[in-house]
């Protein structure tokens, strides 16, 4: 069976006995009955999406043998993992068959709770008597819903409403217990009573919002929620042929709806159920924008209006907005393919694919516009939009590519240019093949630059060549004149050394002249001494011999032999003295 709809031939609470899911006793969820399993039709499949593309976006919830899809299905896993789930975030897959699971998943929502704990605090719960009862029957009804119990649950949550009636929190779970409070053992639905608690709910959230601004979101689904049930009112038999009352209630749900829209706009579901209710009032031209807003917001509204037969009414205008969407998408996406392959085109002139860094992401690029190519051939609706949520991505990412290319062979460039000129001698005289090879250098690094600033690859390749060339002549004209001073560090070495052995020689001979000199002074006063002495000796031995042989010494002669032969002894002792160095 299809979505509820009024004129489906079972009431809204048949519907919800025989579709909602719920959880056994193992806590494990199941459907109640049969899972809501429907089949998508041709028209959708060739405008919105065929079976493959069903298949990649619903799982296993999309059979592609028989085109049956089990909506809603495919979201239990998200509804029951994120506490925070909501039917805000839910959008399309949101139906009412799920309506209870969600309510149980509110009570551990986190914003819910940390709101309710703001509200506690600013209204001094704790601090009254009557609010702390209130709370107190709150959470007693909260646990009773967990569990399960929703006769139980519910009574908590009137005890609760009887201390504190102006509670969002309390009339928002009364609201959602009396619209889909339905299981295997306990009914407590009351389309009447919901619609009140709803609209009790909205009403003190909206009080709320000078607290905090999410109380306009929660207002907004309380809203939606009442609108759902005033709809579901409307296939009650006894309201089926009354069609004045039927139209009062689709346009009081039409209303609510409207109003949710302006508290929270991505609120994509109140969108949707306001364009439901307006083509049941066979109002395409209100109905058609909503049902538009609600596609752009999640395009699995495509989808689900395919198997809504609330949509029947209007149902060929719902396909000429399935056409003009798919035409425009197709347009864009053919657009972004064409500019996704021209951008990929410049990129490839810089051959990406030799970068050891950059290689990666350029094939992951190549095969993503593969990729929407094939959704763009699909020609589908789903096509092409899986095409733009690829193309687009494309679009920024390859001119970033490109001008990492760039950035990265300047760089390899202007390094091997640097290293070139790191490598050349700095000063000192050379050889001429040493100076040639660093004329020859600084040439090729000239005309790297040069070729550098020309913006090709050619032209980069080129420049890349020739700074690695002029590397290399500078390494060997590195090398050569390493050599060079080597060989001239060896002459000066050898000059140094000889100079400072004959240095070292002089001052040894100078040493040796001055030990001579030193000799000399030493022999020429010894000699002197002795040749004074032998001398003086020699005159006094002439005197005696005068002495006896005339008998005439006087003590003048004497004296004067000794003293001439002294002086006489001196001299020849110095002149032998010196001539003995």
């Amino acid at each position: 069976m299809s979505m509820w709809y009024p004129t489906s031939g079972i009431t809204y609470c048949q519907y919800l006995q025989a579709h909602s899911f719920v959880r056994d006793i193992t806590g494990q969820v199941k459907s109640s009955n049969k899972a809501l399993e429907v089949r998508v039709s041709d028209q959708t499949k060739a405008l919105v999406a065929n079976n493959q593309e069903l298949a990649r976006e619903f799982g296993s919830g999309f059979n592609s043998i028989n085109s049956t899809l089990e909506w809603g299905f495919s979201r239990l896993e998200y509804v029951l993992q994120d506490v925070n789930a909501s039917i805000d975030s839910l959008h399309a897959d949101f139906n009412y068959s799920m309506g209870l699971l969600l309510e149980e998943v509110h009570i551990h929502n986190r914003l819910l709770t940390d709101l309710l704990g703001k509200l506690d605090a600013i209204h001094k719960t704790l601090e009254s008597p009557t609010l702390t009862q209130a709370r107190e029957f709150y959470n007693i009804g909260c646990e009773r819903l967990s569990k399960g119990l929703l006769d139980k649950a519910l009574e908590a949550f009137t005890e609760a409403e009887k201390k504190n009636d102006t509670d969002f929190f309390t009339q928002f779970h009364i609201g959602n217990l009396y619209l889909y409070g339905i299981d295997d053992d306990d009914n407590v639905l009351d389309l009447e009573k919901a619609k009140k608690h709803f609209l009790l709910a909205s009403r003190f959230a909206k009080a709320e919002i000078t607290v905090d601004v999410e109380f306009a979101r929660f207002a907004a689904e309380a809203l939606l929620h009442a609108s759902i049930a005033i709809y579901a009112q409307s296939g009650e038999k006894n309201i089926l042929d009354d069609a004045a009352k039927t139209k009062q209630l689709l346009e009081e749900a039409k209303q609510l709806t409207s109003e949710a829209v302006k508290l929270n706009p991505q609120l994509s579901e109140s969108f949707y159920h306001s364009a439901k209710y307006s083509a049941l009032l066979s109002e395409p031209q209100v109905a058609i924008p909503n049902l538009e807003t609600a596609i752009t917001a999640d395009r699995n509204y495509a989808v689900k209006v395919d198997i809504d037969h609330a949509f029947d009414p209007i149902r060929p205008h719902v396909l000429a907005l399935l056409s003009k969407l798919k035409d425009a998408k197709r347009i864009e996406s053919q657009d972004n393919l064409k500019q996704a392959s021209q951008l990929l085109g410049q990129v490839s002139l810089w051959h990406p694919e030799e970068s050891g860094a950059l290689a990666p992401q350029f094939f992951k690029c190549k095969e993503d516009l593969s990729k929407a190519q094939g959704h763009s051939d699909s020609q589908t609706y789903f096509g092409f939009l899986d095409a733009i949520l690829l193309l687009d991505p494309l679009i920024t990412l390859l001119p970033q590519l490109e001008s990492k290319r760039i950035d990265e062979l300047k760089y390899q460039i202007s390094q091997s240019i640097q290293s070139a000129r790191g490598e050349l001698p700095r000063r000192g005289e050379y050889s001429l093949e040493v100076e040639n090879a660093i004329q020859e250098t600084n040439n090729l690094i000239s005309q790297a630059e040069f070729q550098l600033n020309q913006d090709t690859y050619e032209a980069s390749k080129s420049a890349l060549s020739l700074a690695q060339s002029a590397n290399l002549k500078a390494s060997s004209a590195h090398k050569r004149a390493r050599e060079e001073d080597e060989a001239e560090g060896r002459r000066q070495y050898e000059k140094r050394e000889a100079e400072r052995v004959r240095q070292e020689e002089e001052r040894e001979a100078e040493a040796l002249q001055r030990r001579r000199n030193d000799a000399s002074k030493g022999y020429a006063g010894t000699y002197a001494v002795i040749g004074a002495i032998v001398m003086g000796l020699a005159g006094c031995v002439g005197c005696v011999n005068n002495y006896t042989s005339n008998d005439m010494v006087t003590d003048f002669n004497l004296f004067s032999g000794a003293l001439i032969g002294a002086i006489a002894g001196a001299i020849l002792g110095a002149v032998i003295g010196q001539m003995k160095n």
